[in-house]
């Protein structure tokens, strides 16, 4: 089994330089409003949009004739920090061939920030891919089941588009799936360090993506249930109080500066959509069951505006799979725990919540983009049903119609695979020739990148050697 060990990082870098060489800078005014975030925070260190029309056009907030971006900050104020860390490689990266529609709206410094910009999303990318290879295996699922899973996940959802382009989603998920690695791998290791770090990365994923704080509700319901008595303890509260408002003092901090109040979010002053300025107008829990239906199912351009919908179950029509984990259940084959019920949970609610939103298809995107953080939550399940029909203990007859099951199964993936990458460009941009229209530039930066990241770690690597190795005075 130790041949597995290399598989899935080496598969994580892959898909890194796959998906830098399919984005093309900003796209749309979502990520543009993201980018303008981020080059005001580097450029002058203010959240204050100077040229909002540049990128955020009408994907902006205004606020006493100042204007800010409109989306949350989590992503942006995480780029900023990333650019100052690796900038040194600016004078080295290879310049991006850009989105057409965007390309006079950089200024040369934008030109040269945007090959290290665009270098988070496809990062984030392949970890997703690797952290929900991790929380599959974590689970109890085999290997190639937890691979096969965790590769559907990525290229058979839409995460593989937000993988490739500017937006918060592809970090939430990344954070999500991590801190729930994490939190069920506390159960077995009873590290409270590490439960730490998890609610620090949940709650920086709420700085990503605010829909996220839903998972609070059943994350803490799943610790009180699984050992209260060690969770509430003084020394646990106060880390975990500690950790959790961490991220959530700087998001205050922004709101304070911005809008000169802590809880008062970029959403409540946005510009060119003066009627969703209060929490009951951007969430509409009268819509909930309708949207979600055409999130689940999809919708024609006629029902939505604008562009068909690609809803969940009909661009990943594999998923359906995940259904047989019910008869997995009731056979006895598989033992639901209280793992399970956690994912479930995190999945329904912030399905919920993403079809409660005002706009829960998205701008020029139609597509179900709110759900994109949990999608690696179902890669459990499938991997379970894999298990199963890989598991050749039954009958001769019996193993033919799983063989049968499975490659129905593979047929789906592909016919969902097929559909992403048809999605990758919506329709308002101009289409190129191919889709790896950065091959040469991911080549490259994500090289540099790589080199200069796994010099860092030798370093540190070299540093705690020789410090080890430092005679100690004895007492």
């Amino acid at each position: 089994m130790r041949k597995w060990k290399i598989i899935p990082p080496a598969v994580a870098i892959i898909c890194f330089y796959l998906f830098y060489s399919m984005n093309s800078g900003i796209t749309i005014t979502n990520d543009g409003s993201h980018f303008a975030l981020f080059d005001s925070l580097v450029t002058t260190g203010s959240p204050e949009l100077k040229q909002v029309r540049q990128f955020a056009f009408g994907d902006s907030a205004e606020y006493q004739g100042k204007f800010y971006s409109d989306r949350n900050p989590g992503l942006a104020l995480f780029t900023a920090v990333f650019y100052q860390a690796t900038k040194v490689l600016e004078p080295w990266m290879k310049p991006l061939n850009l989105d057409p529609k965007f390309t006079r709206n950089y200024d040369q410094e934008q030109k040269h920030k945007i090959p290290v910009v665009m270098l988070v999303p496809p990062l984030f990318g392949g970890l997703v891919f690797l952290f929900t290879y991790f929380l599959v295996r974590e689970m109890g699922v085999g290997y190639i089941s937890a691979f096969i899973s965790s590769l559907a996940m990525l290229f058979g959802t839409i995460s593989l588009r937000y993988a490739t382009v500017f937006y918060s989603h592809i970090l939430a998920s990344a954070l999500l799936v991590f801190g729930l690695l994490l939190v069920i791998g506390y159960k077995r290791s009873d590290s409270f360090i590490r439960l730490w770090v998890a609610i620090f990365l949940f709650s920086c994923a709420v700085l990503v993506e605010h829909l996220l704080i839903l998972v609070f509700l059943p994350l803490f319901v799943y610790l009180l249930v699984d050992r209260p008595r060690s969770l509430l303890r003084p020394f646990t509260v106060m880390g975990v109080a500690i950790a959790g408002f961490l991220p959530m003092l700087v998001l205050m901090a922004y709101n304070w500066t911005c809008f000169d109040s802590p809880f008062s979010i970029a959403h409540f002053h946005h510009a060119s959509d003066a009627q969703n300025h209060e929490l009951s107008s951007l969430l509409r829990f009268n819509q909930t069951w309708a949207a979600a239906q055409n999130l689940l199912f999809g919708a024609t351009r006629s029902e939505v505006g604008r562009q068909d919908l690609t809803g969940l179950f009909s661009a990943s029509p594999f998923l359906y799979f995940a259904f047989i984990f019910l008869l997995l259940i009731a056979t006895k084959y598989c033992r639901i725990n209280a793992e399970y019920f956690l994912l479930i949970a995190c999945i329904v609610l912030v399905m919920l919540g993403g079809a409660s939103v005002f706009a829960p298809y998205g701008g020029w995107d139609r597509d179900y983009r709110y759900f994109v953080a949990v999608m690696p939550l179902f890669a459990p399940f499938i991997g379970a049903v894999l298990d199963f029909l890989l598991d050749k203990r039954n009958g001769r007859v019996f193993s033919y119609l799983k063989y049968l099951a499975l490659a129905f199964f593979l047929g789906l993936l592909l016919l969902s695979t097929r559909q992403q990458f048809a999605h990758i460009r919506h329709e308002s941009q101009i289409q190129y020739t191919h889709l790896l229209v950065n091959y040469e530039a991911a080549l490259v930066n994500v090289s540099l990148f790589l080199v200069l990241s796994a010099s860092v770690v030798l370093l540190l690597l070299a540093v705690t050697k020789v410090y080890s190795q430092v005679p100690r005075r004895k007492a």
